[in-house]
């Protein structure tokens, strides 16, 4: 009898016994372990996991996540870290991502990924500011691989596509999805490097850099001064742009050097600097600071104007006091009127500097009465 009544408990059991969490924060929980499994490359596992949280949690807020990343053809399916400096909000992220690339095919980006960081390090200007960025893969899957244009359309998640097909034909990304993916991930600056199986010359612009094929270092960095700075190119040859040429830092349509936007460099009377003719793919009507050596053009360096564009940028990101000690504190007063910190009597202050890799920033300190 005692048997038989155990047999029955038994059986009457719920099928997720000891599952007594809320279902919640179990799928939370499954979804961790799910990105967890993606950011370490195993994406049918992961893909599993995700289907599984589909399954059973489908009403949850990590349901609606699971079914983004399995229920579509194309999409997001989990990111890494490649090289952390720094907390997010003080660094500039940037977020490796594909188009064009299966799930089965998601090793060989992550090897294009791998690159990045060593491409940033070993520039003169980049690798000056290198810990400074955060490098962060995010692991994009689609349908097919290709590159729409010439009568072909090809269903990948960031929907690239040849653009000015006068001059062979541009690769770029639709910025939209990939701002849709980079809003998958924790925290991003709206920053991406897209690397798109196919082959064509690759664009930038509003914080996307488009490369195709494999991830060399001349065209990453090109693209990213676009992207990131947004230069303009100083190349003169003729792709088939038409129309005023825009405006930029390096770039101008106006031969007159008070108005150039790089003018304090010509008051300055910096050596190279000018104002010379043939920028924006075009011989005629656009103007550019330098005639050669700028990575804008073919060089692999940036010249001066560019240099202080990019520099200039990296600082509207990152703060160059990393931390400080003692915390800010209260402007109330205590007895007496005094503040709380005039009854100390010793205070210290220090502050933590982000560091470039060959100068070193100047700190001055100011006491305010």
């Amino acid at each position: 009898m005692i048997a038989l009544l155990l047999l029955a408990a038994s059986s009457a059991l719920p099928q997720d016994w000891g599952e007594s969490k809320d279902p919640e924060e179990r799928a939370m929980e499954m979804l961790e372990a799910a990105e967890g499994l993606a950011a370490k490359g195993k994406y049918q596992p992961a893909w599993n996991k995700y289907r599984n949280i589909r399954r059973r949690y489908a009403d949850t807020a990590a349901g609606k996540i699971a079914e983004r990343r399995v229920g579509t053809a194309n999409g997001y399916r989990g990111w890494r870290e490649l090289l952390r400096n720094g907390p997010s909000a003080n660094r500039v992220d940037v977020v490796v991502m594909g188009d064009g690339y299966p799930i089965d095919k998601q090793d060989s980006l992550d090897r294009y990924a791998k690159y990045v960081p060593d491409l940033f390090e070993r520039h003169r200007v980049f690798g000056e500011y290198f810990e400074y960025h955060n490098f962060l893969r995010a692991n994009v899957f689609s349908a097919e691989s290709g590159i729409d244009g010439y009568g072909r359309d090809f269903d990948t998640a960031l929907g690239a596509a040849n653009t000015n097909k006068r001059s062979g034909g541009h690769v770029s990304v639709n910025r939209g999805r990939v701002m849709a993916m980079l809003d998958e991930m924790p925290e991003h600056d709206e920053l991406a490097i897209v690397f798109v199986r196919g082959t064509a010359p690759g664009t930038g612009g509003n914080g996307v850099a488009t490369i195709p094929g494999r991830p060399e270092s001349d065209t990453v960095i090109h693209e990213w001064g676009h992207a990131v700075g947004g230069l303009g190119d100083e190349y003169s040859d003729d792709v088939g742009y038409t129309g005023d040429p825009r405006n930029s830092v390096n770039v101008s349509n106006d031969p007159n050097p008070e108005n150039g936007p790089w003018k304090h460099w010509l008051d300055a009377e910096v050596k190279g600097v000018g104002v010379y003719e043939g920028a924006a793919g075009r011989a005629k009507g656009a103007f550019k600071p330098t005639v050669r050596g700028c990575a804008m053009q073919s060089g692999r360096d940036f010249c001066v104007v560019c240099r202080e564009a990019l520099v200039l940028r990296i600082y509207s990101r990152v703060d160059p006091i990393d931390g400080c000690t003692p915390d800010a504190q209260p402007e109330t007063r205590g007895e007496g009127g005094a503040h709380p910190l005039e009854a100390a009597e010793r205070l210290e202050f220090e502050v933590a500097v982000l560091q470039p890799q060959k100068h070193r920033l100047e700190v001055r300190w100011y006491v305010l009465t």
